[in-house]
């Protein structure tokens, strides 16, 4: 499609960057045209705007809300929707050389420089965004190609990642490994050079230290080659549940949804996100209408989204649903409900305020009291991490007292959830000695709610620690790291990671807190997670520095992989607990 002008591409583009979200014009204004006053940025997107409907055809995807305007995702594909699907199909990775195969071409897709030849303030953060989703996915694409039989393709992947991240201590280490493995001693001893030369002499701080292990061993001829690692490992049951669901699908046969829908529980979901949600997602794209079952497998997708902090894919399918259904019905308001939470944990709080308390007055019109009081947990969310603690104490503990005593699916979501998060709430306020006892009482309830045993160590073990009880609290603190890290819960990790910064600095590990809270900032703001007040707030507070300031020197955790952060992290914790 060609525009008379730049201005219009630039709107076009803007747009399909929201991915379907609604954007105010207001916003893409001030976007495309920061060097410019209010009224001179209105003018100049309005005439973009003109040219843009006069190059679309009639049946153009792009809708006009009011003061609103967004693409509608049916009707343009990027490379990044096509991205994301492969990536669900590897997720799914029903057949593991066919997932391995679409990882790949993932890669080739995200590793190309975002709107390559564009220039502007705007493009910014999504080139940043970009950036870290691609490092992320080279590390996950090298050891699947390697345990696919294929260590040629791993080390093409890990040396393409180190030209984008030269300190990528993952990539370092793997690459010398393979260079060993495949081309012999003098190729890995060259690498293992340039790794200390990038790290003493550019940085100017140690390797860390398993890479800092498998460079002494080289150099000093003590280090053998290793076999490639096992075969990716599957989880067994929903790798044999998305099997039956593609050979009923492929026979055309009417119960696949119904079987998907009646085996995928929120519980099931929540204990293994990434890999539920790619199951979900295959199901919907290979499916058409607004059946009962294909209802429930969206509103589900959804809640999995969210908690996999894949938000445009939650708000897509979240907005099916509301679509399709009527606000009488039962998924309407609890799909409104996690619509809201989603909001909320992009820090849109204005949003989700809304869509809550929607949610709220749908689900208690309606009768539903429990899922109205589990909306009222996510409004907790958004007035504690905007330091508004009381009414959120007040709604979290009118929650768990309508679970108490009951042992149903929704009173145990609902107990865990309002108890886990006033864990986090009292550690939030440093009022350890409260924080424990509901930590405590929620990892009880991790085998009926397993996203808990993930969670809740993060906040509680800031909290031990904190309280004294330090042993303990540096364990539990490297748990929530290595859980929320294996499971994908990408937010959850941050969190554990700012909690792990604040430790650290309490130990006097001044610069290593400080290297960890910058690398981490920039993550989170890259994935649109950024630090609310509150948690700002406990930084400053618990540790003495700033969150948002940059250490001195150059950074050896910046750009990193979030494996690599939480590995350096629990070699600190590692260290203090001896």
């Amino acid at each position: 499609m060609l525009f008379e002008a730049r201005s219009a591409a630039a709107v076009v583009a803007y747009l399909a960057l929201a991915r379907g979200r609604t954007v105010q014009r207001d916003a893409v204004a001030a976007a495309l045209w920061p060097e410019h006053e209010a009224v001179s940025a209105r003018t100049n997107f309005r005439k973009a705007l003109q040219r843009v409907r006069k190059a679309l055809p009639g049946n153009a995807p792009l809708f006009l809300e009011g003061e609103g305007m967004r693409l509608d995702p049916k009707g343009v594909e990027t490379d990044l929707d096509r991205a994301d699907r492969l990536h669900r199909i590897y997720l799914l990775a029903a057949r593991q050389s066919e997932g391995v195969a679409a990882l790949a071409e993932e890669w080739s897709l995200r590793r190309r420089p975002l709107l390559d030849g564009w220039e502007g303030e705007w493009l910014q953060p999504e080139r940043t965004q970009a950036d870290h989703v691609a490092n992320e996915l080279g590390a996950e694409l090298a050891p699947a190609h390697e345990a696919t039989g294929d260590p040629e393709a791993a080390l093409t992947v890990w040396h393409e990642l180190l030209a984008r991240v030269p300190h990528h201590a993952q990539g370092l280490q793997n690459a010398m490994r393979l260079e060993l493995q495949l081309r012999g001693r003098e190729r890995a001893a060259e690498l293992a050079l340039a790794a200390r030369r990038t790290f003493r002499e550019e940085l100017g701080v140690e390797m860390p230290m398993e890479l800092r292990r498998v460079v002494r061993e080289i150099r000093s001829g003590g280090f053998e080659p290793v076999p490639p690692p096992e075969g990716l490992r599957k989880r067994s049951e929903l790798h044999l549940l998305a099997r039956l669901f593609e050979s009923n699908l492929a026979e055309g046969r009417p119960e696949a949804l119904a079987l998907l829908a009646r085996e995928c529980t929120i519980t099931h979901a929540l204990a293994h996100p990434r890999t539920m949600l790619g199951l979900l997602t295959f199901a919907l794209e290979h499916t058409q209408g607004t059946s009962p079952e294909r209802i429930q497998i969206a509103a589900l997708a959804g809640t999995t989204a969210s908690w996999s902090a894949q938000y445009e894919v939650g708000h897509f399918w979240s907005d099916f649903v509301l679509g399709a259904t009527s606000p009488d019905e039962l998924l309407h308001g609890r799909v409104l409900s996690m619509k809201g939470f989603m909001l909320f944990e992009q820090r849109d709080y204005a949003g989700a305020e809304r869509t809550l308390d929607r949610a709220i007055q749908v689900l208690t019109a309606q009768g539903r009291l429990d899922d109205a009081a589990r909306a009222g947990i996510g409004r907790a969310g958004v007035h504690w991490h905007q330091e508004e603690f009381d009414p959120a104490i007040a709604l979290y503990e009118s929650a768990a007292a309508r679970a108490e005593g009951r042992t149903d699916e929704i009173a145990t979501l609902m107990l865990g959830s309002s108890i886990g998060n006033l864990c986090f709430l009292y550690t939030t306020l440093g009022r350890w000695a409260e924080a424990i006892p509901y930590g405590r009482a929620s990892l009880q309830l991790a085998e009926s709610y397993p996203g808990v045993g993930a969670v809740v160590p993060g906040p509680l073990g800031l909290a031990l620690y904190a309280h004294g009880e330090r042993a303990e609290g540096l364990r539990m603190l490297g748990q929530g790291l290595s859980r929320t890290l294996r499971e994908g819960m990408a937010r959850f990790n941050q969190i554990t990671l700012d909690y792990t910064a604040v430790a650290l600095a309490c130990e006097g590990r001044t610069r290593v807190a400080q290297c960890l809270l910058a690398a981490n900032g920039e993550r989170r703001t890259a994935l649109r997670h950024q630090r609310s007040p509150a948690e700002a707030g406990l930084i400053r507070r618990a540790s003495g520095l700033d969150p948002d300031a940059r250490p001195e020197g150059e950074n050896p955790l910046a750009g990193q992989s979030a494996a690599t952060l939480s590995e350096w992290a629990c070699e600190e914790l590692e260290r203090l607990g001896g």
